[in-house]
């Protein structure tokens, strides 16, 4: 194992891939009520390329190429970026290279309507609130 790289992780009970031999489910993604991300990162130093610091990418388990919802620090301006059917840049926080950051994002609204707000915390301050379009599984788990 190295020291740096990368991970991955997955959590089929998220979402209900519904198929002839499994019983509807009462799990749904994205959830009506809300969504809450919470992760702490450490950035020891910017590298020399422009690729992105990928905190978290949610993508349709019988399509990868579709992307649910990712956020991920920009390497040229050193913001969040935050990816649903929307793109937008959370421009108020720049984050250095060193210390460890704590980074919530919080989706609230109607996701039925697919308008919501994301509301940024870094280290437990409240730093940015826009409107996003709530994530959504679309097609991806038959959710429409």
């Amino acid at each position: 194992m190295q020291r740096a790289g990368h991970s991955s992780i997955l959590l089929p009970s998220v979402a209900h891939i519904p198929n002839a031999t499994t019983q509807p489910s009462t799990r749904l993604w994205p959830p009506s009520n809300g969504l809450a991300i919470n992760v702490w990162f450490q950035i020891r130093r910017w590298g020399f390329d422009d690729h992105p610091v990928r905190l978290l990418t949610l993508f349709c388990p019988t399509d990868p190429s579709t992307i649910l919802l990712s956020v991920e620090i920009d390497p040229t301006y050193n913001v969040a970026v935050v990816n649903t059917t929307q793109t937008v840049r959370l421009t108020r926080c720049v984050f250095k290279a060193g210390p460890w950051h704590n980074l919530s994002l919080v989706f609230s609204g109607k996701p039925k309507l697919r308008t919501s707000s994301l509301t940024m915390y870094v280290n437990g301050v409240h730093v940015e609130t826009m409107k996003l379009a709530y994530p959504t599984a679309g097609e991806c788990l038959g959710a429409g």
